[in-house]
């Protein structure tokens, strides 16, 4: 049978939400099999919508107090569905919500800045997506409480089995193009490398570009939560980003595979582009990463050796664009 393949951006387009942007959609329209959070579990969370129509297509993580997470397909016009031709929004005609997990008023921050990796490309009939990264420079700097707060790099060796955490505030009501109130948070483990490796064929292993989580009994990342995090626990029971939530690949038929039979989340891993991040924000990475160095798993152990970081990429960026909007956001 052949392989079906869902990027949450291609798959069901007959079901997708109708908007200035078309982002795609699908059947289960939001962090599937999860449960609320508790207020202030995930203070670093944060969702982007776009100005038009107040669509909201992704989640992402607050990393410092003026830089914002997210993913590359996040922030790109994909139209029909079409990654291969897809284009960048403008800064300037979207925004990002912070603090507003759990049904409270959000505070709301204007974009002047993204940065997408300039490596990002799909690649083949499968539309893989390679380097799902993206920079947000926030207009204003974020004034940090219990309920808006940065997260550090997790930069350990991750192993199979490993537990992680994912967030995600997608859609509650598909058709009626309405979100959930309170954040969603499921818990899911790092697959197999042979698992992964049958459906993603570029594929190494959980510390290379890209790590592998089994969708398992109808939990799993879906529409709405792409760019968000997926995050860990380490020694001193703080969390800390390990990926960014950027794809689902199954074997299924396309219409099943959020959290369906046979399907695997995948997520950018953040610590593998840490050089890069630290390049375009101008900031040591040092000053981003978790100084603990061994995580406090929930459940299963992460191994205490940290893995060597990333060479920096020399390519000048040349994917970042300036918001021209000038009005200022409330706070």
């Amino acid at each position: 049978m052949s392989r079906q393949w869902n990027t949450l951006g291609y798959a069901c387009m007959a079901l997708c939400v109708v908007s200035t942007y078309a982002q795609p959609s699908a059947p289960h329209p939001r962090i599937l099999g999860g449960e609320n959070s508790m207020e202030g579990q995930v203070p670093f969370y944060g969702h982007i919508y776009f100005k038009s129509d107040m669509y909201s297509p992704c989640g992402g993580s607050l990393i410092s107090d003026e830089w914002f997470l997210t993913t590359t397909w996040c922030l790109m016009n994909n139209g029909e569905g079409n990654n291969s031709t897809a284009i960048p929004i403008p800064a300037d005609e979207m925004f990002v919500d912070l603090g507003g997990a759990n049904g409270k008023a959000p505070h709301r921050f204007g974009i002047a800045e993204v940065i997408h990796h300039e490596q990002y490309k799909v690649t083949g009939e499968m539309e893989i997506l390679e380097n799902d990264i993206a920079l947000i420079r926030l207009d204003k700097k974020v004034k940090l409480t219990d309920n808006i707060n940065v997260v550090k790099i997790y930069c350990g060796k991750l192993q199979v089995n490993d537990s992680m955490t994912v967030a995600g505030k997608g859609m509650v009501d598909l058709f009626k193009e309405t979100f959930a109130d309170t954040l969603q948070v499921v818990t899911l483990a790092v697959t197999e490398p042979a698992v992964c490796k049958s459906l993603v064929d570029t594929y190494e292993d959980p510390n290379g570009p890209l790590i592998c989580l089994g969708s398992q009994d109808g939990r799993g990342h879906c529409v709405g939560d792409l760019g968000g995090p997926m995050y860990t626990l380490n020694a001193n029971n703080q969390s800390v980003l390990v990926g960014l939530a950027s794809q689902v690949v199954s074997a299924e038929p396309a219409l099943v595979t959020c959290a369906g039979k046979g399907s695997v989340n995948t997520y950018t891993h953040v610590y593998h582009y840490i050089d890069w991040i630290s390049k375009n924000t101008g900031i040591p990475k040092e000053q981003f990463l978790d100084s603990t160095q061994e995580s406090g798993q929930t459940s299963t152990n992460i191994a205490e050796s940290s893995i060597e970081s990333p060479q920096a990429n020399d390519q000048t960026p040349t994917n970042s664009t300036e918001s021209s909007n000038n009005n200022p956001s409330e706070n």
